[in-house]
Parts: C-alpha cells; structure tokens; sequence
C-alpha cells in the first residue's frame, strides 16, 4: 500500500518538472557573438566556452570573413582581437562602426598595445578588455554591452 502511494506521488509530480525543463529553453534567448581574431586555436576556444555557457557564438579569422558574416548575420555583441600594430583590425573597427553603428563592440587589446592605441580605440567601443582575459570579466562585459542592445 505504501509503495502505490509513493508511485503515485512520483507520477504525479514527473510531468511538472519534465514540462519546466523542456520550456525552459523556450524563454531564453541566447546571445548571438561575432568573434573576430587572426588565431585559430583562440577563437576556437574560446567560442566553445562561451557556447557551454549558453551564449550563440560564431567566430572568424580574418578581416575579410568579419566583413563577409556581418553583411550577412547581425550579431547582438563583437568580440574583436587587436594587437599592436594590427592596421588591418584598426580599419575593421572602423568599418564596423561606420556600417553597424548600433553593434556592440568589445575589444580584447593583446600584448604590446599602448596607451594611446587603447584610447583611440575607446571612442564608439562597448568595452576594453587586456588580453588574455578572465572568462568571467568578458561574460560580464558580453551580458552588459547585450542589456544595452536590447533596450535599443
């Protein structure tokens, strides 16, 4: 008798959680990320660590692929790689902000940037992060630079 109830009660209480896990995914939207760096193995890495974390990330490794996928795909957030000296990811940032004025950009300054490089950089950037950079921080930067986007 005691087994019935229990059955019942676990019967009774599956299809309540089974429907919360499967609607679950219906609510949330994941946000779409552009990466744009000239390394492989990084983008690579980091695009399935912030896949894993629920984010829709899409990476390239080139100015010309950057440009080709954003005539063609509008992400909510840029995670754009520049080291010093990096001409060719400067005038990427500028055609960017000139052709997708609304995108968020958040840029990952490498190894030898300086200071005024970075500042110059600052005007019509979401956020400047050092590379390498914390998982955490750039999650907290991606999530701020999508509020910002989505009260657009």
């Amino acid at each position: 008798m005691n087994q019935a109830r229990s059955t019942n009660r676990q019967r009774n209480c599956t299809p309540r959680f089974a429907g919360l896990a499967r609607n679950r995914h219906l609510t949330v939207t994941a946000i779409s990320i552009l990466i744009i760096d000239p390394e492989a193995e990084f983008t690579s890495i980091l695009t399935d660590r912030l896949n894993s974390w629920g984010f829709a990330a899409t990476a390239v490794n080139s100015c010309a692929d950057a440009m080709d996928w954003l005539e063609h795909s509008r992400p909510e957030v840029v995670v754009l790689g520049l080291e010093a000296g990096n001409r060719e990811g400067l005038n990427l940032l500028g055609w960017i902000r000139t052709r997708h004025p609304e995108l968020k950009i958040i840029v990952l300054a490498g190894k030898g940037a300086t200071l005024a490089a970075m500042n110059s950089l600052a005007n019509g950037v979401f956020d400047l992060l050092p590379q390498p950079v914390e998982l955490g921080v750039l999650i907290d930067a991606i999530r701020r630079a999508q509020r910002k986007q989505r009260r657009r």
